[in-house]
């Protein structure tokens, strides 16, 4: 691959979009209708438009991975058929420095009849990669793909992990300025898919761009420097991933988080209430401990109504926002009811934080024990901060694991 993406300047966008806005027309029957798709007549096509992105303005910098994440339905995948070319914008304006490979679909370009060599020359072709470029990287992409002999199957009796690594190692290979990613890395193990977030690492830092869709906010906010939400076709919220993160859960959260984020509450609207938050016995959420150290947080729930089947849950994150940890009270085997208005509940989490020295929080819930989206009593992101120090340490990273470190030396001089 190529050592670096020379025509990229730092002081340009990568990607820009400006204004941009699509929308959908329902189907008709009529020759009316028919005359007006033809001829490009929209606003005389029968029924109402269903506007699917408005006002989306974005740049993409070279060297930057960007998120976009965003219920089912928000406008993501249309923004990349936008981007990509497969669709044609209502208004405004994509401009891209550089040419784009994309894993929007898995499979999407593939003929399943060919083999996966033949597919190779499909995909470099519909991606606009020069045949002699591909000639160079074919062997490269096979050994990647790590297909062997299945590179020259049909494509058709592959699996879906098998067809992931050929569609990746093509698209990493292409040299395209601006590599999309929509979901494809789910499909993967565990392994490929570290050696595909290598070797995205490496496209970053010759200058190329990122954008990657996904469900997985461990894999935002640990690969991209920033976030955009979309919601109902426009962008809701834009800027550090972890950040954005939880304003998408508090989106899927709805109403009732957004009433239990402020802290401790006390409203007769829910069917319960937390009356306090406690560190280690005090009513703080702020602590300094030494790794090792042991945690206790309570909190204590009263009544408002008859509530059944609640569950308290905690997420420790490190400074990024990335998950670490977590637990609650219906995966540890616990159930909590509360019959009757004026009945109480504390629940304790005592945790040894085998932690390295740095920042980290801590997110507090109640919600359903079956659903987290009902009966949200209480949901508020970092609602700990917890400061671990470590002056003696002889190790490094997030985790502080017991171990016994050995070494046996011999000599084979003469005594």
């Amino acid at each position: 691959m190529a050592a670096s993406y020379s025509s990229m300047r730092s002081d340009q966008p990568l990607l820009r979009i400006r204004g941009l806005r699509k929308c959908f027309y329902p189907h008709t029957h009529s020759r009316r209708a028919a005359l007006a798709a033809l001829l490009g007549w929209r606003g005389a096509a029968a029924g109402a438009a269903h506007t699917v992105l408005r006002d989306i303005d974005l740049d993409l910098w070279p060297g930057e991975a960007l998120a976009i994440i965003g219920r089912n339905g928000s406008g993501k995948s249309t923004l990349l058929k936008l981007i990509t070319g497969s669709l044609l914008p209502d208004e405004g304006t994509i401009e891209c420095r550089g040419r784009i490979s994309a894993l929007i679909e898995l499979g999407a370009g593939f003929d399943l009849a060919a083999t996966g060599r033949q597919n190779m020359a499909l995909q470099a072709a519909l991606w606009g990669v020069a045949a002699d470029v591909l000639a160079r990287q074919a062997d490269a992409i096979i050994t990647y793909s790590e297909l062997g002999t299945a590179i020259d199957e049909p494509v058709r009796t592959y699996s879906s992990g098998m067809l992931l690594r050929l569609a990746f190692a093509i698209a990493i290979h292409a040299q395209a300025e601006l590599l999309i990613i929509d979901e494809a890395l789910a499909v993967g193990d565990a392994r490929f898919q570290q050696k595909c977030l290598a070797s995205i690492r490496q496209h970053l830092a010759r200058g190329g761009g990122l954008l990657f869709v996904s469900h997985d906010l461990n894999s935002v906010k640990t690969l991209c420097q920033r976030a955009i939400l979309l919601d109902d076709g426009a962008i809701r919220a834009q800027g550090q991933p972890a950040a954005v993160c939880d304003a998408y859960l508090s989106q899927l959260l709805g109403a009732g988080s957004a009433s239990a984020a402020s802290g401790e509450q006390d409203s007769a609207d829910t069917p319960a209430t937390v009356t306090a938050l406690l560190l280690n016995g005090r009513p703080t959420r702020d602590i300094v401990l030494r790794s090792g150290d042991w945690l206790d947080i309570t909190v204590h729930l009263r009544a408002n109504q008859s509530v059944q089947q609640l569950a308290a849950g905690f997420m420790l994150h490190d400074a990024r926002g990335q998950d670490l940890f977590g637990v609650n009270t219906h995966l540890a085997g616990h159930r909590i009811d509360l019959t009757h208005p004026g009945d109480t509940c504390t629940v304790t989490l005592r945790a040894q934080l085998l932690l390295g020295a740095g920042h980290y929080t801590v997110t507090v819930a109640v919600h359903d024990a079956l659903d987290y989206t009902r009966n949200v009593i209480y949901w508020q992101f970092g609602a700990i901060a917890i400061e671990i120090v470590d002056p003696d340490s002889t190790s490094v990273g997030h985790c502080r694991l017991p171990y016994q470190l050995n070494v046996a030396q011999s000599s084979s001089a003469a005594a």
